[in-house]
């Protein structure tokens, strides 16, 4: 395996499915310290990895596939994990020509689940899912939980608070 591998990381939407990727960004970083991480996203929900300093560059999808493929086509990656598993994944993917690992999106047992209420889907969290998709990597859960950072303009004191929220905990809905 190449001791600074350049990794493409491919979930573009749902904030908080991107959120419960972060585990995978910091144990990659974390077990594999010279790794590249790039993370494919839609701009509109970047601002969640913008701080985040496990991710080494950040790339926005637009409209354009064939315009992010040629962007990635540059970025001569080594491998390609794929936590979204759509049809614009899978076409970035089998363009890119990369040894990659696939997210199963379960969309069969899913849709028996909605449509019949049969009950096929694996009792298994995502993120643990999403460990799957790395583990041929070597890479494994380091049980932190989910990681979410913010800049420093975002802090607030506890003292600029309402007195109300300042005698217990704080809830952060993203």
């Amino acid at each position: 395996m190449d001791n600074h591998p350049k990794i493409l990381i491919i979930r573009l939407s749902s904030i908080g499915d991107i959120v419960l990727t972060t585990p995978i960004l910091r144990c990659i970083k974390n077990q594999m310290p010279n790794a590249k991480i790039h993370y494919l996203v839609k701009a509109n929900n970047a601002i969640i990895l913008s701080n985040n300093p496990y991710v080494d560059k950040t790339i926005y999808y637009s409209h354009s596939l064939s315009e992010v493929v040629k962007k990635l086509k540059k970025e001569n990656y080594d491998y390609v994990l794929d936590l979204h598993n759509q049809l614009r994944s899978f076409l970035i993917r089998l363009k890119l020509h990369k040894p990659s690992k696939v997210l199963n999106s379960l969309r069969f047992k899913k849709w028996l689940l909605v449509k019949w209420k049969i009950n096929k889907m694996p009792n298994k969290h995502i993120v643990d899912r999403y460990f799957d998709v790395v583990s041929s990597l070597g890479i494994v859960n380091d049980n932190k939980g989910l990681d979410y950072f913010l800049s420093e303009e975002d802090y607030i004191s506890p003292d600029a608070l309402p007195l109300s929220f300042q005698e217990g905990y704080i809830a952060v809905v993203v």
